[in-house]
């Protein structure tokens, strides 16, 4: 399989600067790469985000309810904008919750308040389940980060899948009052430019240029802990959760971590068609369960995944909670 991706890492933890907030103790950033891709002149691709944005603000919990996390140190306060609260690190209980994500409404003092009933939270929180946790804030991943305007054409077109196949589609438009405005839009003109990109998910990318595209989807930070995704009934968007090639089995995409026989990968191929591959229970020994192409092949040790891209899955059943363990 052709990989796409050009990826970069910083051998070492860059130092902490002044703009993240932490409590008093020796703290210092993950490290930092970038991850491209390349888009063929008028082609599609995926593009997916395996990088995280630096963290504002770190620290150890104190206490927690279902809608909000109280540090053992300040936190400060956010500038506008979407954020995400991250597990990192484990309490003197496990690790248990590491990788479990939460979306923030506001912080204050030494508390982050969440939005316990948002969509895009792993799980709901039990009082004082993150107690000893360590956590980072972080800014969400926006659209006009990943797809920045000025480095594309008017007329390409992002395509977002939807859990019943069909596509959310935005445009980069110019602004009918204001031409030299140019912002990513939904069929109704509406500017998405700030919409979040969620961790896990990605895009079509329709390149409208009769020249290709590279992009640097994020220069950012290594995510350095176990990634978690909620996957839903029918189709998912499944970007790398680490800046890695990997196979289902280091993706440990198997059948006590989420997935189930007869569940899909499926991958774009530059035609616009799909390569599909199917959990499935040897003929011969239904205790072995392996990923397969459509003759059969197990292909569980494949590197099928670039960093840079989005495959799909096809779930049978809702409410599945994947976790992707850091494998570097």
């Amino acid at each position: 399989m052709k990989k796409s991706s050009i990826l970069a890492l910083a051998v070492a933890p860059l130092v902490l600067g002044a703009s993240m907030a932490v409590q008093a103790q020796s703290v210092s950033t993950d490290p930092v790469g970038f991850v491209k891709a390349s888009i063929p002149a008028e082609g599609a691709a995926t593009v997916g985000v395996s990088l995280v944005n630096p963290a504002v603000a770190a620290g150890i919990v104190a206490s927690n309810t279902a809608d909000s996390i109280t540090l053992e140190g300040e936190v400060g306060s956010l500038e506008n904008g979407s954020y995400y609260v991250e597990v990192t690190g484990e309490s003197d209980s496990g690790d248990a919750l590491v990788g479990e994500r939460f979306e923030v409404t506001s912080t204050s003092g030494n508390t982050i308040s969440l939005d316990a009933g948002s969509a895009l939270n792993t799980i709901a929180l039990g009082a004082d389940e993150l107690v000893g946790y360590s956590v980072r804030v972080r800014p969400h991943v926006t659209i006009g980060q990943v797809f920045p305007v000025d480095e594309l054409s008017t007329g390409d077109q992002l395509l977002l899948i939807n859990p019943d196949a069909s596509f959310t589609t935005y445009t980069l438009s110019a602004n009918p009052f204001n031409p030299a405005i140019v912002q990513w839009t939904t069929t109704g003109g509406v500017d998405v430019s700030n919409n979040i990109i969620a961790p896990g998910e990605g895009f079509v990318f329709r390149n409208s240029s009769s020249s290709a595209v590279e992009l640097t989807t994020v220069i950012g930070e290594v995510r350095m802990n176990n990634f978690r995704q909620s996957l839903v009934e029918g189709l998912n968007s499944f970007a790398a959760g680490h800046p890695v090639d990997a196979s289902p089995n280091s993706r440990m995409m198997t059948a006590d971590n989420g997935f189930e026989v007869n569940d899909q990968i499926l991958i774009l191929n530059p035609d616009l068609s799909f390569t599909t591959y199917t959990l499935s229970a040897n003929p011969f020994d239904p205790s072995i369960v392996q990923w397969t192409s459509t003759g059969g092949v197990d292909v569980s040790s494949e590197e099928l995944f670039d960093p840079s891209e989005v495959v799909f899955i096809r779930k049978q059943n809702p409410d599945s909670l994947y976790e992707a363990p850091r494998t570097f």
